[in-house]
């Protein structure tokens, strides 16, 4: 009596296969292979059925019909859950429950690159760019010609026991949990590869070189583990206040032993205020309202393992004119390295009126992050010859605040609608970070946020010989004379004063973008519904950040063409260009 048993199976796999393109490493969008095809303008892309390669150093049809090779990936994922709960009789309210899950995930990667011919044909035209169908000669496209292969299994486990309690003694509830976590997982990785296959017939390792110089293999493995204790007790009292205590207790094996545990306690409050007499007497219109506030001390050991250990890295080289192997020590050992911390503080409030129909919740927070792991390089000696370890040192803040509304009705008995949206904003400020003691103000990044990028302010591009010689005698930008037609910068500072100087370089950077990563996050969203028909739109964005779009050389080869706005450049006809002269 009172004993529940769940099973709970998941299991998920993938078949991908995409054409071999190295240009455009891993990713499944494979921008770089269609930015190419987009590039190419009107061609002959097959002429008499042969790949044309009169004016293409490589052919993107080829690479999408598979003639390059293909890219392989198969997935196998497997994941169990199993758990008890025995709901003691003889104490109401207290809970027992076992929890296991055991997961495992199996890759294997494929990737086989092979060159492929492309035909040059003779010209026409009285430039000379039109191709006719006679066969001038044949050259070969060459990525690469191997077979790699690649096997990764994942396999983790996690244990938990729980005690829960939950109770009610008139006007007070009390609720209970304590719980212990354990989990370990290991990962492993072999992979291969071997160059020069005769042909795209047999794509299996041993049809390479026999040749072992032609052929390499790798592999690895590593392993993780945490331990967590955690406990919760919460108390209300009349359904108006509300309180709630808690704390992790957790040891990590990517510390030493005696950094690897660390005390984590956290504690909230909130006071249901609408539940109060002089409330609920005094203002009709607010039909709930609650004030909220937490604080708490979470940590984060992701900051990479096994630090606080001696490595070693394995060397080759020569010792009297034969091959020798050998072993030096990797980065010095920080045995005192320990958990990221912050401090969370939480606070706000949530309101209901027009009789519950409009809710609107509004909160803010504050973030202090501390003992973030970093390097201490800026501040070295340059004459320091061993590679420093990682430091829990660096601080940051970070606040914001968000606010969320949602509105909910009924039009009849049959039509129901809501609509709701919600506005974020967070920015961070950079406190510790190790730099060097005689770093220029304008470089240093303390004080700031995190995400800002510097570059250099242009102001106009040289059009008229008159501008050319109203620059001072012996202005040169980045190291040359200007010329017309070249892009101008703010000459802001010299290399050992805050004066203009005569020369663009790189003492001229600024601050020039205030944030990468958008401080401001918003939503909205619409539904309704009617006689069990419903549609629902949701809508998201970000405001506030700026990247550059760093593209200052076009690809200059016949068989690139660019777009149809990168015309307006400088010319002498043409000096009133968006685009200075080409280069």
């Amino acid at each position: 009596m009172g004993l529940k048993a769940s099973l709970h199976l998941n299991m998920d796999t993938r078949n991908d296969r995409k054409p071999y393109w190295k240009w455009d490493n891993d990713n499944d969008n494979m921008g770089n292979l269609y930015n190419g095809l987009l590039r190419r303008g009107l061609f002959a892309p097959y002429i008499d059925g042969k790949p044309n390669g009169t004016f293409l150093a490589w052919h993107p049809m080829e690479v999408i019909n598979g003639n390059s090779g293909y890219n392989k990936k198969r997935y196998s994922n497997y994941e169990i859950n199993v758990a008890l709960q025995y709901d003691i009789p003889f104490i109401k309210g207290l809970s027992l429950k076992l929890s296991y899950n055991r997961y495992e995930r199996h890759t294997f990667i494929k990737r086989f690159s092979r060159p492929y011919d492309l035909y040059v044909f003779k010209t026409t035209g009285a430039h000379n760019h039109i191709p006719t169908n006679e066969i001038d000669y044949v050259k070969t496209r060459d990525d690469g010609n191997f077979l790699y292969e690649k096997y990764n299994n994942d396999n983790s486990y996690q244990l938990n026991a729980m005690v829960t309690y939950n109770k009610t003694f008139g006007k007070h509830d009390i609720n209970a949990l304590f719980v212990y976590e354990q989990y370990e997982g290991t990962n492993d990785w072999l992979d291969g590869q071997r160059n020069y296959f005769i042909s795209s017939a047999v794509d299996q390792i041993f049809a390479g070189s026999s040749d072992p110089k032609n052929s390499t293999l790798n592999g690895s493995g590593s392993e993780g583990g945490r331990l967590s204790y955690v406990g919760r007790l919460g108390y209300t009292y009349d359904s108006k206040y509300l309180l709630e205590a808690s704390f992790h207790y957790d040891g990590s094996v990517n510390f030493d032993p005696k950094h690897r545990w660390v005390f984590f306690p956290s504690a909230s409050v909130a006071w249901r205020i609408s539940e109060e007499n002089f409330f609920k007497n005094n203002i009709g219109f607010i039909d709930y309202l609650k004030l909220r506030g937490s604080v708490g001390l979470p940590g984060n050991d992701a900051v990479g393992g096994w630090q606080w250990m001696q490595r070693y890295n394995l060397n080759s080289g020569v010792y009297f004119g034969s091959l020798s192997n050998g072993v030096s020590a990797s980065v010095i050992p920080n045995t005192e390295i320990t958990w990221e911390k912050s401090l969370d503080i939480d606070y706000g409030f949530d309101m209901q009126i027009l009789r519950n129909r409009l809710s609107l919740s509004v909160g803010g927070f504050y973030k202090h992050t501390y003992d973030i792991l970093g390097d201490r390089l800026a501040s070295l000696p340059s004459t320091f010859g061993g590679t420093m370890p990682k430091e829990n040192y660096a601080t940051i803040d970070t606040k914001g605040f968000e606010i969320e509304f949602s509105y909910k009705d009924k039009i009849g008995d049959d039509f129901s609608y809501n609509i709701s949206g919600n506005l974020g904003y967070a920015v961070n400020e950079l406190i510790t970070k190790d730099e060097a003691e005689n770093i220029r103000p304008y470089k240093s990044e303390l004080g700031y946020n995190t995400d800002r990028q510097m570059g250099y302010v242009a102001t106009d591009i040289i059009r008229t010989q008159t501008e050319l010689d109203a620059l001072p005698e012996g202005y040169t930008i980045f190291g040359k004379k200007p010329e017309l037609g070249m892009l101008n910068y703010k000459d802001i500072r010299g290399a050992n004063s805050d004066e203009p100087d005569g020369k663009i370089d790189s003492n001229d950077q600024e601050w020039v973008i205030k944030h990468t990563k958008s401080p401001i996050n918003y939503g909205f969203s619409v539904g309704g519904s009617w006689k069990g028909l419903s549609v629902d739109l949701f809508f998201q964005g970000v405001a506030g950040g700026k990247r550059f779009y760093d593209k200052r050389i076009e690809w200059g080869g016949m068989e690139e063409t660019s777009y149809a706005f990168r015309a307006d450049y400088w010319t002498p006809e043409n000096t009133d260009a968006k685009y200075p002269a080409a280069g």
